[in-house]
C-alpha cells in the first residue's frame, strides 16, 4: 500500500486533539530532540526509541481521537526489538485501520503498532458442533497502549500495556458468510445475507492483553487448543511445546512473535475427551499441553520453561 500523505487540515485536527488532551492531564511531559529520536538508557544500554514520522490517522475527522503520540516508555522499548524499527506500510494496513475505527481502544500508541506475522486461526463455528468455512488466516498485530491514565485496576492486576490482535477480514470476497448460514423466510424464500461492503463491518480480532512485565517473564500469547500465538521479548529464537500424546511442536519467533500449530488440529474429535464443548476438540494430536512451553535461544539451548 502505498502512502498517503495527510491533509493539512486532518493532521492540524489530530495534533490539536492530542495537544487538548495533553492539557486535561497536566502532565509534565518530556522535551524530545528536533532529531526526531529519543534516547532511552536501560540498564546501561543505550537504547534509541523510533518517533513516528507524520502518523496516519485512522480516526478521520474525530475531533476527539483515542490515540497518543508518545513513545512507550524505556522499559517497553528495550523488552521488544520489533518496537525499535520504523513503522512500515504493513503497520498502517488498511485492516488494522479498519480495526482501530470499530473497536477504539483506548490510548493507542499509533506510532507504534506493528504488524507481526499472519497466523491461522481456524475455521469459523456456526453453532454447536457445526463448522463453516475454510480454515482462515489472521494478521497478528502489536498495539501498545499508554495506561497512565487507567484509573480503579482491581487490586493485583498490572496495566494493559501490549496488546496483541489476530486481526482478519471475517468476509472477505468471494467467501461464504462467516457467522450464520443462508436462513428461510415467511415467505419460503431463501434469505442470504448481503456482504457488507465496507471493512469497518467485517473486519473481527481478538487476542491477549498484558503488563511488559508478563511479556519479559512468560510471554503473552492467544489461542485454542492446537492454535496459540504470542509475543516473547528478546533474545527468544523459538518457542517449543508437546501435544498432549507427546509430539514435539516448535515454532521460529519472527518479529518477537511465534506460531504454534499442532499436527491434529483439525481432525475430527476422538473421543478421548468428555464434557462441555467436546465434539469441536480435536484429538490429543491436535491439542497443546499446558506446562510443556519452553523458550530456546538462537543455539537451540532451552533458556526458560513456562507452566502455561
Amino acid at each position: 500500500m502505498s502512502r498517503q500523505p495527510l491533509m493539512p487540515e486532518v493532521l492540524d485536527g489530530l495534533t490539536a486533539a492530542v495537544a487538548r488532551r495533553r492539557l486535561r492531564r497536566r502532565w509534565m511531559l518530556p522535551r524530545v530532540l528536533g532529531t526526531g529520536l529519543v534516547v532511552l538508557a536501560i540498564g546501561g544500554t543505550a537504547v534509541a526509541a523510533v518517533a513516528p514520522e507524520v502518523p496516519w490517522n485512522p480516526f478521520g475527522g474525530d475531533p476527539d481521537p483515542p490515540v497518543t503520540l508518545e513513545p512507550p516508555p524505556a522499559d517497553q522499548i528495550g523488552t521488544l526489538a520489533v518496537l525499535r524499527r520504523p513503522q512500515t506500510d504493513a503497520d498502517r494496513s488498511p485492516l488494522v485501520t479498519a480495526y482501530l475505527k470499530r473497536y477504539r481502544q483506548a490510548n493507542v500508541r499509533l506510532g507504534y503498532i506493528r504488524f507481526l506475522r499472519e497466523v491461522e486461526v481456524g475455521p469459523m463455528i456456526v453453532s454447536g458442533s457445526r463448522r463453516y468455512g475454510a480454515v482462515r488466516r489472521a494478521s497478528l498485530f502489536l498495539i501498545p497502549q499508554d495506561t497512565r491514565r487507567v484509573k480503579g485496576l482491581p487490586p493485583g492486576m498490572a496495566p494493559q500495556e501490549f496488546c496483541l490482535a489476530a486481526i482478519s477480514d471475517s468476509w472477505p470476497e468471494g467467501a461464504p458468510p462467516p457467522n450464520f448460514p443462508p436462513r428461510q423466510g415467511r415467505d419460503g424464500r431463501l434469505l442470504v445475507p448481503e456482504r457488507p461492503a465496507d471493512l469497518v463491518d467485517r473486519v473481527t480480532g481478538g487476542g491477549a492483553c498484558g503488563s511488559s512485565h508478563v511479556v519479559r517473564m512468560k510471554g503473552l500469547n492467544s489461542g485454542i487448543w492446537g492454535r496459540v500465538n504470542g509475543i516473547v521479548p528478546d533474545g527468544v529464537a523459538a518457542v517449543r511445546a508437546t501435544t498432549r500424546d507427546g509430539q514435539t511442536v516448535t515454532g521460529r519467533v519472527v518479529n518477537n512473535a511465534y506460531e504454534l500449530l499442532a499436527p491434529g488440529r483439525d481432525l475430527p474429535q476422538d473421543g478421548s475427551d468428555t464434557g462441555r464443548g467436546a465434539q469441536l476438540r480435536p484429538p490429543k494430536s491436535g491439542q497443546l499441553k499446558s506446562g510443556t512451553y519452553e523458550w530456546l535461544d538462537a543455539s537451540g539451548k532451552v533458556i526458560r520453561r513456562m507452566p502455561y
